[in-house]
């Protein structure tokens, strides 16, 4: 399995593979005298050290299709997962506080089978944002969107195998294609003294645009007037 082969919905799951010798190099420019495996870790390095990303796009949790949309920042966060199956669930996180909020179609999935019933789930929280804290649950599966560094965890450390494969242009960037050895899965960097993944191609597992990296990250709370205690409800 390629380590690309990563999805990215509410419980994100991440599969590394080891790799074999990497070959060739990045030819002139700012990324000469790297190889695909020293541009990889290095893009990857800088992800991690970014004080925010925009990533988006479709990915793909055992056969479910969503679409992610979020906001990374180094202790906030925003961000969406669509799915026409289940609905969209929505996640805030500012000052500490972790916030939640779902369409009524979510909502209706989520409460079948639980101690209020789809309908009343549904009813009680539409429209509402649930508050949750650090001892939440359902913080666990959420860590990956609060920082950069989670996205890029995969790639700490050495990493092998990496295969170039020309050039191309994302949002009107060059960018430099790597894959992981005899696979197509791969990145898209950036060509620059300071190369950043710019698109992350898994296949059928997820397709992810990275944008506005560094971008300032002005969130703020929900009203009071639409926020419900987590904890009240098992959150």
């Amino acid at each position: 399995m390629t380590r690309f082969r990563w999805v990215v919905p509410a419980a994100l799951c991440v599969a590394v593979a080891a790799g074999t010798a990497a070959c060739g190099g990045s030819g002139g420019g700012p990324l000469s005298g790297m190889d695909a495996n020293q541009i990889t870790m290095k893009a990857f390095a800088d992800l991690k050290t970014a004080s925010s990303v925009h990533v988006n796009g479709p990915t793909n949790e055992n056969g479910l299709q969503y679409n992610l949309d979020v906001t990374l920042g180094a202790t906030n966060c925003q961000g969406s997962f669509a799915s026409s199956a289940k609905g969209t669930f929505n996640v805030l996180k500012v000052n500490g506080s972790t916030y939640f909020s779902a369409d009524p179609t979510f909502w209706k999935v989520a409460g079948t089978g639980g101690t209020l019933g789809a309908t009343k789930t549904a009813d009680t929280f539409t429209g509402k944002y649930l508050k949750v804290g650090p001892d939440s649950k359902t913080l666990a599966a959420l860590g990956v969107l609060c920082h950069p560094t989670q996205l890029a965890g995969p790639f700490s450390g050495q990493v092998s195998g990496m295969v170039e494969h020309g050039y191309t242009t994302i949002n009107g960037q060059k960018a430099l294609h790597i894959t992981d050895s005899g696979d197509a899965d791969g990145i898209y960097v950036s060509v620059s003294s300071t190369p950043e993944v710019l698109r992350l191609d898994a296949g059928s597992n997820a397709d992810l645009v990275f944008t506005n990296y560094n971008a300032p990250l002005n969130l703020s709370p929900p009203p009071a007037s639409q926020t419900l205690d987590g904890k009240k409800y098992g959150f």
